[in-house]
């Protein structure tokens, strides 16, 4: 839903879907049984899991979140951690864009969320991000980063640190010497554990 200038996904896979909610709970619930330790929960973007029109609408003017509303996957986290059993929940891929920071002290609250997070910055270059069609800006990306960190440092999380992983494409069209110094600055800003870099390549 995101269309990315320099992502083909959107044409190829169509709008998002979200898979109900007691289906993955009962895949869960059916896995953990048979002793399995970690499920990823993964998407092309998780921030859009049953994202209802209101909630929506506040997240692309900037608001944090509608009043007395949980975003969709802030209630889907909710509805596993009343799952009984031992086991680990991490979350790969969620666009930095429209992260839903009230996810946060859901994940704090239960041990089995795992602090690690995927966010694809792409470009720590403004005019960059604006050309790919995305909304953020290096500062907007630090401060999140920081919210998410902040948040289990608070929580006393027992696993210490948030980490981040996130992916950065290079030679983004229009992309100058100058936007690439600003992307290598960024990643040292945002110190993320693991990042992956990937050269653009044209699609037909």
């Amino acid at each position: 839903n995101n269309c990315c200038t320099f992502c083909a996904i959107p044409l190829i896979r169509g709008p998002v879907r979200s898979r109900p909610v007691a289906s993955i709970l009962e895949e869960i619930r059916n896995f953990a049984e048979r002793g399995y330790r970690e499920f990823n929960l993964i998407g092309q973007d998780l921030a859009v899991y049953e994202v209802d029109p209101e909630y929506q609408a506040a997240m692309n003017h900037g608001e944090k979140a509608v009043p007395e509303k949980l975003s969709g996957l802030a209630q889907l986290l909710m509805e596993i951690s009343r799952l009984k059993g031992s086991f680990g929940i991490r979350l790969l891929y969620i666009h930095p864009d429209h992260f839903p920071l009230d996810i946060l002290p859901v994940m704090t609250a239960d041990t089995r969320f795992l602090p690690y997070f995927d966010i694809p910055f792409q470009s720590g270059s403004e005019p960059v991000i604006h050309a790919m069609n995305r909304r953020g800006s290096p500062e907007i990306y630090l401060r999140l980063v920081e919210n998410i960190r902040s948040a289990f440092r608070e929580a006393e999380s027992p696993y210490g640190e948030a980490v981040i992983r996130t992916t950065f494409l290079t030679g983004f069209p229009g992309e100058t010497q100058d936007d690439f110094v600003r992307t290598s600055a960024f990643l040292q800003d945002i110190q993320s554990l693991w990042s992956g870099a990937f050269a653009y390549s044209q699609e037909e």
